[in-house]
């Protein structure tokens, strides 16, 4: 049983809240994860709130891209 759920919240252009994700703090902190990397074009913010005192948003529009990693070649 969770005690203090956590839950990530998405915003959309009108600033209607919709709820993406709600129980542990490590499920909401993933779904906040995907949708920042990976936006699906349905939300303008998001905001995930963990137990308190820990929360975080961020705008999409200026959230930065995941970076690619290049895969060095092995020195023989």
């Amino acid at each position: 049983m969770i005690n203090k759920p956590s839950f990530c919240v998405g915003f959309d252009e009108g600033g209607a809240p919709e709820i993406i994700a709600i129980g542990s703090a490590e499920d909401c902190k993933q779904a906040f994860i995907g949708e920042r990397d990976n936006p699906s074009g349905k939300f303008k913010s998001l905001a995930v709130y963990r137990k308190p005192p820990y929360w975080k948003r961020v705008d999409l529009a200026s959230a930065p891209k995941p970076k690619k990693v290049a895969r060095s070649k092995a020195k023989i």
